[in-house]
């Protein structure tokens, strides 16, 4: 696995921003068909679109949020990448010789910068999936075909999205009967496009 698959890295070249993790996303919407980004010679599928919230840390160890919007879903992506250009065109810009982003308007620090495996990092994930990892390995016991599977949930609000805004009845229902899993969905009032 490629160290850096979940940490997010600053990228100058890039035209957008792309997140590989459905997890990280807010206000996702189904991109349309055919949306893809040039990687090299390959065209990567964009599945979607949505706002991702980054932990930045400063030099002196305080954290903050820096919210990236229209940021494109693409769980091929072998790494998450923010584009520089875009930040620049929020006013953020890159110090190079403290290896910071700071506001243009106040030069107020924004998140200090960590090179990893010659990259500018901004969400250092690098440590947090292999302790993952060893955890799961620890917990994991070898299922067999004789026992039953255990009860599952799912993420109400995801599924209700991606099935295109269905009641809570009807998400329940297909949950159910169709993924085997138990879907709490938001009501008509809770989604702000439904309400």
């Amino acid at each position: 696995m490629f160290l850096l698959k979940h940490s997010a890295i600053l990228d100058s070249g890039a035209s957008l921003h792309v997140f590989n993790d459905l997890s990280r996303f807010s206000s996702f919407r189904k991109a349309p068909r055919g949306d893809y980004l040039l990687a090299g010679a390959s065209e990567v599928p964009i599945l979607g679109y949505g706002n991702v919230d980054l932990r930045s840390t400063k030099e002196n160890g305080t954290t903050g949020i820096l919210r990236l919007k229209d940021v494109a879903f693409s769980p091929d992506f072998v790494t998450n990448i923010v584009s520089f250009r875009l930040l620049r065109a929020r006013g953020i810009h890159w110090n190079t010789i403290t290896n910071t982003l700071f506001r243009e308007s106040d030069s107020s620090l924004v998140c200090t910068l960590k090179e990893v495996e010659g990259q500018q990092v901004i969400e250092d994930s690098t440590e947090q999936p292999t302790a993952l990892a060893t955890s799961q390995v620890r917990r994991r016991r070898k299922a067999t075909s004789r026992q039953p599977r255990p009860a599952s949930k799912g993420d109400g609000a995801l599924w209700h999205a991606r099935m295109g805004h269905p009641g809570p009845m009807s998400l329940h229902k297909l949950g159910a009967n169709a993924l085997g899993v138990v879907l709490r969905g938001p009501s008509t009032t809770e989604c702000e496009f439904c309400s």
